[in-house]
């Protein structure tokens, strides 16, 4: 049994698209975090977000002003993510095929298998499954693999 240190999401299986868009005043947010449009301009997405449809490609400080483009990634529902689960010691096998929300800490996207009502993604696979000989159903903070789900992409509109 291991403690993971918690990490933001990172695209496994599939492709996304680079694309440029402007960036909210005040936003920040560190790469691999989940973003969404507000008025056409880009901001984190919170904790129990249902509206994300973009992923940081690195990390932006509040660039004082409503004028400055992120180049960010553009999710569709067949990428495939990395990431942890929220506070688990334990991954359980009937996560897998389960719709979950997202919990963001610290500017830290995980999945939050507590949370079945504001939900976002499902998870595909555990990693003690996937990679047993790094991962451990016993680990603290666990590793699983999970997709967004296309409501939640519509969701975030333009």
């Amino acid at each position: 049994m291991a403690t993971i240190t918690q990490a933001n999401p990172r695209a496994v299986k599939g492709h996304m698209e680079t694309v440029d868009v402007l960036i909210a005043n005040g936003a920040s947010w560190n790469a691999g975090q989940f973003l969404h449009p507000v008025s056409g301009k880009l901001t984190a997405s919170a904790s129990d977000a249902v509206n994300f449809k973009y992923v940081a490609q690195s990390t932006q400080a509040d660039p004082g002003n409503a004028t400055t483009y992120a180049q960010v990634w553009l999710i569709t529902s067949d990428i495939v993510f990395e990431g942890n689960e929220l506070n688990a010691t334990a991954s359980d096998a009937s996560w897998i095929g389960n719709i979950y929300g997202i919990d963001v800490t610290s500017n830290v996207v995980t999945v939050d298998v507590a949370e079945t009502s504001a939900v976002s993604v499902k998870v595909v696979d555990i990693a003690s499954n996937y990679e047993p000989i790094r991962n451990v159903s016993t680990d603290t903070n666990p590793r699983l693999r999970f997709t967004v789900l296309q409501s939640i992409l519509d969701a975030a509109g333009g």
